[in-house]
């Protein structure tokens, strides 16, 4: 009986540091700027594969959190309009410092239609601007 419970009181002493260092995490912050050096709010910031991300604020910042047992990670970087970027997170906490490269096939994306028929814009999939002729006059000017 005193084995048993000897062998108990070491795997509470071994289990419990495991368990709290499977539970760290690591924060990693940055920033995400276009070729130009501007601050590029709302671009997407994740480790690719996972659901874990973040978003950057208005000055281009990000902070995320990340377990100790998931690094190295792979990080993905991107904003519409842009090419996507990837880094890679290490244990060395270095702040990031991201630049993204315009995208020149996704900027000169626009379909101009045409219809008769009134249509409900909050139905259609994509976003929809109303245009009449004065709109389009000032437009080619």
């Amino acid at each position: 009986m005193r084995s048993f419970s000897t062998l108990c009181t070491l795997g509470l002493l071994f289990g419990i540091p495991l368990s709290s260092i499977a539970q760290q995490q690591t924060e990693f912050s940055g920033t995400v700027q276009t070729d130009a050096g501007e601050p590029l709010p709302g671009a997407t910031v994740f480790l690719k594969g996972t659901y874990l991300g973040s978003t950057t604020n208005s000055a281009g910042n990000f902070r995320l959190l990340v377990p100790g047992t998931m690094l190295p990670a792979p990080l993905m970087v991107s904003f519409v309009g842009y090419e996507s970027a990837m880094d890679t997170l290490s244990i060395t906490g270095r702040p990031l410092f991201i630049i993204l490269q315009p995208s020149a096939a996704l900027i000169n994306e626009v379909v101009v239609s045409a219809s008769r028929v009134e249509e409900n814009i909050l139905r259609a999939p994509v976003t929809v601007d109303k245009l009449n002729a004065q709109h389009l006059a000032r437009l080619s000017t």
